[in-house]
């Protein structure tokens, strides 16, 4: 695993109301999340990347509002018109 240092302000914690350790386990997590959000990679990396289990990152992204399933909007009306189009049969 590649290591990554990032400086932060000192106040950063403070703002945060969090320890530098604390800290630097919040940024892993929000960036794995944002990361997710935008399709960049999937969730077991997201997870890999937040320092937890797949399920655990998963009940996360419901806390900052990040949709589990990631499906583009044309994705899901292609699936949604097959669904309807073999129902019909």
């Amino acid at each position: 695993m590649t290591a990554l240092t990032i400086e932060c302000p000192d106040e950063l914690a403070i703002a945060l109301g969090m320890r530098p350790l604390e800290v630097a386990a919040e940024i892993g997590l929000m960036s794995a999340l944002k990361m997710f959000d935008c399709g960049r990679i999937s969730s077991g990396l997201a997870a890999n990347l937040a320092g937890m289990s797949r399920a655990e990152f998963l009940l996360r992204c419901g806390e900052f509002d990040v949709s589990v399933f990631q499906q583009t909007s044309a994705e899901l009306a292609s699936d949604t018109e097959a669904a309807l189009h073999a129902r019909s049969r």
